[in-house]
């Protein structure tokens, strides 16, 4: 019982047509960026769902720069505390269909995208797979946000200062032998003596 409004960038239809996309789903309400008023919509909508995020787009939200259609509506639902599930896929560094793609990265880099991705969930972003979306949105109409699954991109790879606050001095923090850790993190282990074990 709720309505749907889908909205392709030009770049998004470049790939799939809004045309092609109205006979295959059977629905109207298919626009291209431009099409219709972007201000009126984000009044109107309670919920915006970024199925692709990618990591450029993430990088820009991140850094409140808002130049395209995407990072506006992103930026104006944040503003006004509106609810915004996307999809870690196209923007986690740890991703494990981007690593079969581009294979390893720049540790430096991949740790930038997930700081990026980290600021986002703090502006209130809930982070979801792609094949989830439904489910986080149907919580969402639920009042349930607070109950999707936790999104810990962080495990995969890259350590935060965050992560590892809990961690007692002293003691020994077990982690993968590719585990990234953000300056921060290494200073809090070192002046807490806390031994670090990297294992396969």
């Amino acid at each position: 019982n709720f309505e749907m409004d889908i909205v392709l960038t030009k770049n998004a239809e470049n790939v799939i047509s809004a045309e092609f996309l109205r006979k295959k789903s059977r629905l109207d309400n298919i626009y291209i960026e431009g099409e219709k008023n972007l201000v009126e919509m984000v009044h109107e909508s309670d919920i915006l769902i970024l199925p692709t995020l990618t990591a450029n787009s993430a990088a820009k939200i991140a850094n409140c720069i808002s130049d395209t259609y995407l990072t506006f509506a992103a930026s104006q639902f944040i503003l006004l505390g509106k609810p915004v599930i996307a999809a870690t896929n196209s923007c986690c560094p740890n991703d494990q269909e981007r690593l079969a793609t581009i294979g390893r990265m720049n540790k430096s880099y991949m740790e930038k995208m997930t700081n990026n991705m980290e600021q986002i969930e703090k502006y209130g972003v809930k982070f979801t797979y792609s094949k989830n979306i439904e489910r986080a949105v149907i919580k969402v109409i639920d009042g349930k946000l607070e109950n999707i699954e936790s999104i810990d991109f962080r495990a995969r790879g890259v350590i935060t200062y965050e992560n590892v606050l809990a961690i007692k001095e002293g003691d020994k923090l077990i982690a993968q032998k590719n585990s990234l850790f953000t300056p921060l993190a290494k200073e809090y282990l070192k002046s807490k003596g806390i031994s670090i074990t990297l294992r396969d």
